[in-house]
């Protein structure tokens, strides 16, 4: 044993025998056990780490994340289940070969079609939470060793088939970036059940005064993560954050027989945030109001015109149609598994960004600009949940200006170099591949709502059409109901064909020139191109904010199922990450829309009870 460990562990155990030790303390030396584990286990794999005639790591990267979490459900002010939990987990990324040509982006034909696009390296373990170094060290060299045997197969897959294709020139594998070191100053603990519990339960108690909505409920979730990362590139960082989400539920079915969900989330850094429940109560029953409205709403089959994004709308439109547009990756590696190489060249292809091919030209009109700055904390005194100080490589956030008066400039890279860009932009942030923290869409020519109102109704005059089409939400992936399998079935199918982009409308309307506004049945928007957004003609000096999980940002990329939220520990940990879009609304003077594949199933035989307020 070292030196140093006794003298550690002769200092942890002092620190735990002294009454009145402050807790930051002894985090901090259980913590310096964890480290040191690290640093050993690494320095040895460096080392002595190798099979037979193979290569030896040339780089190793540790990130523990520890999850706490509590949460609470409640319905109509009754407790239906809570869970509290604690994890740890090491992510090992282990690169074997050379920066110049590794093992990374690298698909093999047993790999699952949700991999392509996935640019990580190594494999995720199971940690044990408490701070015995042996133990510790046990569980890294275990998973070090899994890591580095995955690694040389990647690299033998890869090698071979870049040898096939006759590939001369190729960017590296890995960028070299200069040394990043940042332990956060904040600390964050997760909140007590008693205190999640009330909250949902004063939230869920809003829904008895709506007696004809069904599956409501209250969810309240807080959730605390301490991250460590070190590499042998020596970056290191310890970082801390909090998520307090209060999400509610419910649904509405019309006459006919549709079955409409909808829900209102709000987030915060801590559940202090939530002790005064008015705000959140007002907005659930606004929601409630919402759902109200469309038990009645029109089927509108097919609609092509000219639409308004209010509010959040537009914001939650950038979010999961524009975000994965704006990372840059290497064209994926993948294995040829029918031996003629076209199966091997349409996964690759499934990789391709059109992005890529458009630097330098226009994509928005020329009044707009889009900015990634996920260093900017808040925006009209609301914090900004997609802001962070270290992405996941252990690279630091920094502004990045993508979009300049409608000309892309740049697009988001982690450390895997492309054609185009041979540096980070400290972007990754999982989903295989770089995403934006904090992105701001800002206009030169904003005018006020009413004007942007007045603009609608000048575009519906001139092209004679009846109506335009206002959208003040889409569905989220908290709509979803993923536990009702007849009614999640409709927003998968909504995804399906004509490349749709985006989850189907919850709130929209026919809007006439007199003012009236009519609501419809959710839509999607249909034959989906890049074009669309050359179709934007004004906007608002009125921006909103949405704070979008990380994961609903990947819905055309990777499906609805990989966005679904979960009660694991690993799901948990991946949805505390936000994207958080600044957006002004926004007039579109052509989209074409269809309506959403809705399940309709027999309505209730009478009305319901009247629930009883909490």
């Amino acid at each position: 044993m070292s030196a140093y460990r006794i003298t550690l562990l002769l200092v942890v155990g002092a620190i735990f025998s002294t009454p009145g030790t402050a807790e930051s303390e002894r985090s901090a030396v259980l913590d310096d056990v964890l480290v040191e584990a690290l640093r050993d286990e690494m320095d040895r794999s460096l080392r002595e780490l190798q099979l037979e005639n193979e290569s030896k790591p040339y780089f190793i990267s540790y990130s523990v994340t520890e999850v706490s979490s509590v949460d609470a459900t409640y319905v109509l002010g009754a407790h239906t289940q809570s869970n509290a939990t604690s994890n740890r987990f090491l992510t090992v990324g282990l690169r074997v070969g050379s920066p110049n040509l590794d093992n990374s982006n690298y698909l093999s034909g047993s790999d699952r079609l949700s991999d392509i696009g996935s640019y990580e390296v190594g494999i995720r373990h199971r940690l044990p939470l408490s701070n015995d170094y042996y133990e510790l060290r046990r569980e890294i060299w275990l998973a070090t060793d899994a890591a580095y045997k995955k690694a040389i197969g990647e690299f033998t897959g890869k090698s071979a088939a870049l040898a096939s294709r006759r590939v001369s020139q190729r960017p590296k594998d890995f960028s070299s970036e200069d040394q990043f070191v940042y332990t956060s100053p904040i600390k964050h603990s997760v909140s007590g059940l008693e205190e999640v519990s009330a909250i949902a339960k004063g939230l869920s108690a809003t829904f008895g005064a709506y007696p004809p909505l069904l599956n409501s409920s209250t969810r309240v979730t807080s959730i605390a993560t301490k991250r460590l990362y070190i590499d042998s590139g020596e970056n290191f960082n310890r970082y801390e954050s909090g998520i307090c989400s209060a999400i509610s539920q419910a649904s509405i079915q019309t006459p006919s027989g549709t079955l409409i969900p909808l829900s209102t989330s709000t987030y915060a850094r801590d559940c202090f945030e939530f002790r005064d429940i008015t705000t959140l109560s007002s907005e659930a029953a606004g929601m409630a109001a919402s759902l109200l409205t469309l038990q009645n709403a029109d089927m509108l089959d097919f609609y092509e015109g000219p639409v308004l994004f209010e509010g959040p709308a537009a914001a939650q439109f950038f979010g999961q149609a524009l975000v994965g547009r704006l990372g840059a990756t290497p064209k994926g590696v993948a294995e040829d598994t029918t031996g003629f190489g076209i199966g091997a060249m349409l996964i690759e292809a499934a990789t391709d960004n059109p992005f890529v091919d458009r630097l330098n030209t226009m994509v928005f009109p020329p009044f707009l600009s889009v900015v990634n700055d996920p260093t900017i904390t808040e925006h009209n005194n609301s914090p900004l949940l997609g802001s962070y100080v270290v992405d996941e490589e252990g690279m630091p956030a920094r502004r990045t200006e993508l979009i300049k008066n409608g000309m892309l400039k740049r697009l988001l890279t982690t450390r895997a170099p492309t054609d185009e860009f041979k540096q980070t932009t400290g972007s990754a942030r999982g989903l295989g591949g770089p995403r934006p923290g904090n992105l701001f869409i800002d206009s030169v020519d904003g005018v006020s709502m009413d004007e942007l109102r007045s603009t609608l109704m000048g575009i519906v005059e001139e092209s004679g059409q009846e109506f335009a089409l206002l959208v003040r939400q889409f569905m989220s992936v908290d709509d979803i109901p993923f536990a009702d399998s007849e009614s999640v079935t409709w927003p998968l199918m909504a995804l399906v064909g004509d490349e749709t982009r985006s989850l189907p409308t919850a709130i929209a309307y026919k809007v006439f020139p007199d003012g009236r506004e009519v609501p419809v049945l959710p839509l999607v928007v249909a034959d989906f191109s890049d074009r669309i957004y050359r179709k934007i003609v004004a906007a608002s000096d009125q921006r909103w904010k949405r704070d979008l999980y990380l994961a609903e940002t990947a819905i055309p990329e990777h499906g609805l199922q990989t966005s679904k939220p979960g009660a694991s520990a690993e799901q948990k940990a991946a949805f505390q990450a936000f994207v958080s879009i600044v957006s002004p609304a926004l007039i579109f003077d052509e989209v074409t829309f269809k309506s959403a594949n809705i399940v309709e199933r027999p309505v209730p035989v009478y009305s319901p009870p009247v629930p009883v307020a909490r």
